[in-house]
């Protein structure tokens, strides 16, 4: 049971973290963000992604990766602690 709190917290944290991207969307959106300020790191891409943006010879996001990204992430980081979550239900 234990386990099964510990999922519940990291779920209950994860969904503070939706809530504070959403909050940098909306944001993003009603200040037409300049693309020049913002770089993919700030976006909170990974290394390996990073490098791999690099190579592609992207130095600044566009407008709609600058609104994509951040959710893109958003809905993996939730998908995991969900599917956690159910997995321990199932074993609990």
């Amino acid at each position: 049971m234990e386990n099964l709190e510990t999922v519940q917290n990291d779920v209950l944290e994860s969904s503070s973290e939706i809530n504070e991207i959403n909050e940098n969307i909306k944001t993003v959106e009603e200040n037409e963000v300049n693309s020049d300020v913002v770089s993919f790191e700030d976006l909170g891409l990974d290394e390996y992604t990073l490098k791999a943006v690099e190579r592609k010879g992207f130095v600044t996001p566009s407008p709609i990766q600058l609104l994509a990204i951040p959710n893109i992430i958003t809905i993996y980081i939730f998908s995991f602690y969900l599917n956690l979550f159910c997995n321990l239900k199932n074993i609990g």
